[in-house]
Protein backbone atom coordinates (compact mmCIF):
# COMPACT_ATOMS: atom_id res chain seq x y z
CA UNK A 1 0.00 0.00 0.00
CA UNK A 2 1.34 3.68 -1.39
CA UNK A 3 0.63 6.26 1.21
CA UNK A 4 0.81 10.15 1.15
CA UNK A 5 -0.10 13.27 3.22
CA UNK A 6 -1.71 15.60 2.01
CA UNK A 7 -2.01 18.83 4.32
CA UNK A 8 -4.49 21.54 4.37
CA UNK A 9 -3.98 25.07 5.92
CA UNK A 10 -6.40 23.77 7.64
CA UNK A 11 -6.38 20.32 8.58
CA UNK A 12 -4.64 17.44 8.28
CA UNK A 13 -5.64 14.67 5.87
CA UNK A 14 -4.01 11.38 5.23
CA UNK A 15 -4.47 9.95 1.84
CA UNK A 16 -3.91 6.43 1.69
CA UNK A 17 -4.58 3.86 -0.69
CA UNK A 18 -3.66 2.05 -3.89
CA UNK A 19 -4.41 3.24 -7.31
CA UNK A 20 -8.18 5.05 -6.66
CA UNK A 21 -6.63 7.56 -4.19
CA UNK A 22 -9.26 7.31 -1.97
CA UNK A 23 -8.94 10.36 1.22
CA UNK A 24 -9.13 8.58 4.95
CA UNK A 25 -10.31 10.96 7.67
CA UNK A 26 -9.96 11.07 10.72
CA UNK A 27 -12.77 10.64 13.21
CA UNK A 28 -11.54 13.96 15.25
CA UNK A 29 -10.65 16.50 12.59
CA UNK A 30 -7.89 18.94 13.90
CA UNK A 31 -8.01 22.43 12.27
CA UNK A 32 -4.84 24.18 12.56
CA UNK A 33 -6.44 27.61 12.04
CA UNK A 34 -7.89 28.05 15.01
CA UNK A 35 -6.78 24.85 17.33
CA UNK A 36 -10.44 23.59 16.95
CA UNK A 37 -11.50 20.39 16.86
CA UNK A 38 -14.91 19.66 15.23
CA UNK A 39 -16.73 16.63 16.34
CA UNK A 40 -18.97 14.13 13.88
CA UNK A 41 -22.44 15.50 13.49
CA UNK A 42 -22.69 17.30 17.28
CA UNK A 43 -25.78 17.88 18.11
CA UNK A 44 -27.25 21.07 19.22
CA UNK A 45 -25.17 22.74 22.06
CA UNK A 46 -25.07 24.49 25.46
CA UNK A 47 -24.87 28.22 24.74
CA UNK A 48 -26.32 28.57 21.43
CA UNK A 49 -29.92 29.59 20.90
CA UNK A 50 -32.11 27.09 19.59
CA UNK A 51 -33.82 29.85 18.02
CA UNK A 52 -30.98 31.03 15.43
CA UNK A 53 -31.83 30.27 11.94
CA UNK A 54 -29.12 29.91 9.66
CA UNK A 55 -28.44 33.31 8.34
CA UNK A 56 -27.91 33.79 12.13
CA UNK A 57 -25.46 31.42 12.69
CA UNK A 58 -23.24 33.18 9.91
CA UNK A 59 -23.64 36.36 10.96
CA UNK A 60 -22.33 35.56 14.49
CA UNK A 61 -19.81 32.46 13.00
CA UNK A 62 -18.53 36.29 11.19
CA UNK A 63 -18.04 38.33 14.61
CA UNK A 64 -16.97 35.67 16.86
CA UNK A 65 -13.48 35.97 17.71
CA UNK A 66 -12.93 33.40 20.35
CA UNK A 67 -12.18 30.01 18.92
CA UNK A 68 -14.43 27.95 21.33
CA UNK A 69 -17.18 30.47 20.10
CA UNK A 70 -16.61 29.48 16.76
CA UNK A 71 -15.95 25.93 17.43
CA UNK A 72 -19.47 26.18 18.70
CA UNK A 73 -21.16 28.10 16.01
CA UNK A 74 -20.15 25.60 12.93
CA UNK A 75 -20.78 22.56 15.16
CA UNK A 76 -24.48 24.05 16.08
CA UNK A 77 -24.73 24.82 12.00
CA UNK A 78 -23.82 21.56 11.14
CA UNK A 79 -25.90 19.74 14.22
CA UNK A 80 -28.91 21.32 13.11
CA UNK A 81 -28.44 21.09 9.53
CA UNK A 82 -27.80 17.67 9.27
CA UNK A 83 -30.73 17.22 6.39
CA UNK A 84 -30.31 20.33 4.73
CA UNK A 85 -26.82 20.78 4.56
CA UNK A 86 -27.02 22.43 1.33
CA UNK A 87 -28.89 25.69 2.46
CA UNK A 88 -26.11 26.04 4.54
CA UNK A 89 -23.06 25.68 1.99
CA UNK A 90 -25.28 27.96 -0.42
CA UNK A 91 -25.36 30.85 2.06
CA UNK A 92 -21.81 30.20 2.81
CA UNK A 93 -21.68 31.01 -1.06
CA UNK A 94 -23.56 33.94 -0.34
CA UNK A 95 -21.89 35.70 2.14
CA UNK A 96 -19.05 35.40 0.20
CA UNK A 97 -20.31 37.29 -2.88
CA UNK A 98 -22.07 40.05 -0.29
CA UNK A 99 -18.35 40.19 1.41
CA UNK A 100 -19.69 39.53 4.49
CA UNK A 101 -17.20 36.86 5.36
CA UNK A 102 -14.11 35.86 6.78
CA UNK A 103 -12.20 33.45 4.70
CA UNK A 104 -10.37 31.38 7.46
CA UNK A 105 -13.57 30.93 9.05
CA UNK A 106 -14.91 29.90 5.72
CA UNK A 107 -12.14 27.41 5.23
CA UNK A 108 -13.06 25.87 8.52
CA UNK A 109 -16.16 25.31 7.96
CA UNK A 110 -15.80 24.29 4.50
CA UNK A 111 -13.37 21.23 6.04
CA UNK A 112 -15.85 20.68 8.47
CA UNK A 113 -19.06 19.94 6.17
CA UNK A 114 -16.68 17.90 4.21
CA UNK A 115 -15.84 15.57 6.58
CA UNK A 116 -19.07 15.39 8.13
CA UNK A 117 -20.90 15.16 4.40
CA UNK A 118 -21.19 13.66 1.25
CA UNK A 119 -21.04 16.92 -0.69
CA UNK A 120 -17.10 17.84 -1.92
CA UNK A 121 -18.67 19.21 -4.85
CA UNK A 122 -20.59 22.05 -3.25
CA UNK A 123 -17.94 22.32 -0.79
CA UNK A 124 -15.40 22.89 -3.45
CA UNK A 125 -18.10 25.94 -4.49
CA UNK A 126 -17.25 27.46 -1.38
CA UNK A 127 -13.35 27.87 -1.97
CA UNK A 128 -13.96 28.33 -5.97
CA UNK A 129 -15.40 31.59 -4.29
CA UNK A 130 -12.80 32.47 -1.66
CA UNK A 131 -10.35 32.66 -4.94
CA UNK A 132 -12.61 34.79 -6.68
CA UNK A 133 -12.34 37.05 -3.95
CA UNK A 134 -8.57 36.51 -3.34
CA UNK A 135 -7.15 35.02 -5.84
CA UNK A 136 -3.68 35.21 -4.30
CA UNK A 137 -4.36 33.51 -1.21
CA UNK A 138 -2.13 30.66 -1.49
CA UNK A 139 -4.41 28.70 1.62
CA UNK A 140 -7.00 29.16 -0.83
CA UNK A 141 -5.71 27.81 -3.57
CA UNK A 142 -4.01 24.80 -1.73
CA UNK A 143 -7.72 23.71 -0.12
CA UNK A 144 -9.09 23.64 -3.28
CA UNK A 145 -6.85 21.98 -3.98
CA UNK A 146 -7.10 18.93 -1.40
CA UNK A 147 -10.59 19.62 -2.25
CA UNK A 148 -10.01 17.82 -5.83
CA UNK A 149 -7.92 15.43 -4.58
CA UNK A 150 -10.68 13.90 -2.68
CA UNK A 151 -12.88 14.28 -5.86
CA UNK A 152 -10.30 12.60 -7.97
CA UNK A 153 -9.77 15.28 -9.82
CA UNK A 154 -6.08 14.89 -9.78
CA UNK A 155 -5.05 17.15 -12.20
CA UNK A 156 -6.60 20.39 -11.53
CA UNK A 157 -5.19 19.50 -8.11
CA UNK A 158 -1.60 19.61 -8.89
CA UNK A 159 -2.79 22.89 -10.76
CA UNK A 160 -4.54 24.72 -7.64
CA UNK A 161 -1.38 22.92 -5.56
CA UNK A 162 1.41 24.53 -8.12
CA UNK A 163 -0.32 28.14 -8.35
CA UNK A 164 -0.62 28.16 -3.77
CA UNK A 165 3.24 27.07 -3.83
CA UNK A 166 4.27 29.67 -7.05
CA UNK A 167 2.85 32.26 -4.61
CA UNK A 168 4.31 31.19 -1.80
CA UNK A 169 7.62 30.98 -3.37
CA UNK A 170 7.34 34.63 -4.67
CA UNK A 171 6.51 35.28 -1.11
CA UNK A 172 9.00 33.34 0.97
CA UNK A 173 11.64 31.47 -1.30
CA UNK A 174 12.13 28.12 -1.94
CA UNK A 175 12.87 27.38 1.63
CA UNK A 176 10.55 28.88 3.86
CA UNK A 177 7.85 28.03 0.86
CA UNK A 178 9.08 24.08 1.19
CA UNK A 179 7.75 24.19 4.41
CA UNK A 180 4.17 24.75 3.34
CA UNK A 181 1.31 22.75 2.81
CA UNK A 182 0.99 23.48 -1.36
CA UNK A 183 4.77 22.23 -2.15
CA UNK A 184 4.44 19.17 -0.24
CA UNK A 185 0.90 18.17 -1.64
CA UNK A 186 2.64 19.08 -5.07
CA UNK A 187 5.25 16.49 -4.65
CA UNK A 188 3.58 13.96 -2.85
CA UNK A 189 0.40 14.00 -5.17
CA UNK A 190 3.19 13.92 -8.21
CA UNK A 191 4.65 10.96 -7.13
CA UNK A 192 1.57 9.28 -6.17
CA UNK A 193 0.35 9.82 -9.47
CA UNK A 194 3.67 9.00 -10.82
CA UNK A 195 3.69 5.37 -9.33
CA UNK A 196 0.18 5.27 -10.40
CA UNK A 197 1.14 5.06 -14.04
CA UNK A 198 4.44 3.12 -13.21
CA UNK A 199 2.27 0.17 -12.23
CA UNK A 200 0.41 0.38 -15.18
CA UNK A 201 3.42 -0.01 -17.66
Amino acid sequence: MSAVVLTSSHASLNVLRNLDVELVFLEVYKLRAHGIVIKVRMPLLDGVSLSMNIEECFEDLLQASDRKEIERIIQYLLGRSIENIDEVIDVAIKKIRENKYDGSKWSTLAFSISHNFDRDDKVGRIFEELIKKEPENPAHLNNLGVNHVKRKLFSSALRYFARAYAIDYDNRGHDKASELPAWKNLVGLSELLERKLDRRS
